[in-house]
């Protein structure tokens, strides 16, 4: 004689279970939400700037963003914008900052480049800075042309 499997008598509400455990889930707020997205479109922007800086053409941005976000042109299209915002605002810093790490990244190379005594590395280095800094005379070269004559100032 076969024996019957067990089935218990208590009706189990499937719907009724998927509830409870979405309550029991904390959801995001709006705010956190709003967050999140912020996050995900610098993330992307910033993929973006990279794709930017290295050459690729406003089309392959599109093909690349639609392709891998599923993504509209247009709001590839923002992603762009916020890339070239980002490039502004890092251009947009005053001279003397600028300067001051452009000195400091020449003096890096050279401490390297002496380290590795690479003496042509480091003495280009230096000129660079010196460059930057004004140290040398201003050179000034003299061209005819048809009896006019100009001068260049080469800093």
């Amino acid at each position: 004689m076969a024996t019957k499997p067990y089935r218990s008598k208590a009706k189990i509400n499937v719907a009724k279970i998927r509830a409870q455990a979405e309550k029991a889930q904390p959801q995001p707020t709006d705010e956190e939400r709003k967050k999140s997205d912020e996050v995900e479109m610098m993330a992307r922007a910033d993929r973006v700037l990279g794709l930017y800086l290295s050459g690729s053409r406003r089309s392959e941005i599109v093909q690349y963003g639609s392709n891998l976000w599923h993504v509209t042109e247009r709001q590839v299209d923002d992603y762009i914008a916020r890339a070239k915002e980002i490039i502004k605002a890092e251009f947009s810093k005053d001279h003397d900052e600028n300067l001051a790490e452009h000195i400091a990244f020449r003096r890096k190379l050279r401490k390297m480049a002496e380290s590795d005594k690479d003496w042509r590395a480091a003495l280009a280095s230096a000129q660079d800075e010196a460059k930057l800094l004004d140290l040398y005379p201003v050179e000034k070269h003299q061209v005819s042309v048809e009896e006019k004559t100009l001068i260049a100032v080469d800093r």
